[in-house]
């Protein structure tokens, strides 16, 4: 993810002061960073987002899906990748099948909202420029 001979330890550290209280944070803070990333003079290469899923069972998945409708879902996942692969996946979840756990990786493949948010990194870092 980072060009070939960066040596440097990064870290990005982050704090919410607030948010609307209707979505967890945690998707957002995820893309957020590499957004600082991509715009800074650190060689990051690819563009990262995260997304939570959740699963509720009259509805099906829910991608970063409300407070509210987390109460009900039977999945809490959080996952985070690049357009063309992902990096992490960590959750749990409450008696659902293979099948449908592997639904969930629809949501990398490409045109999937994983895909579409990277590919709009890009287009946000020609706009802005880098530091």
């Amino acid at each position: 993810m980072f060009e070939k001979g960066w040596a440097n330890e990064t870290q990005i550290l982050e704090w919410v002061f607030s948010y609307d209280g209707i979505h967890e944070p945690e998707p957002l803070a995820i893309t957020a960073a590499a957004a600082a990333l991509l715009v800074s003079d650190i060689p990051l290469t690819k563009a990262v987002a995260g997304v939570q899923v959740g699963y509720i069972p009259d509805s099906g998945f829910v991608v970063n899906p409300t407070v509210r409708q987390m109460q009900q879902s039977q999945l809490d996942l959080m996952m985070a990748g690049t357009a063309d692969a992902v990096l992490m996946i960590e959750g749990f979840c409450d008696w659902m099948t293979e099948e449908q756990m592997i639904q969930v990786g629809h949501f990398w493949r490409p045109k999937g909202c994983q895909h579409t948010v990277c590919s709009d990194w890009f287009l946000m870092v020609d706009v802005a420029g880098v530091v």
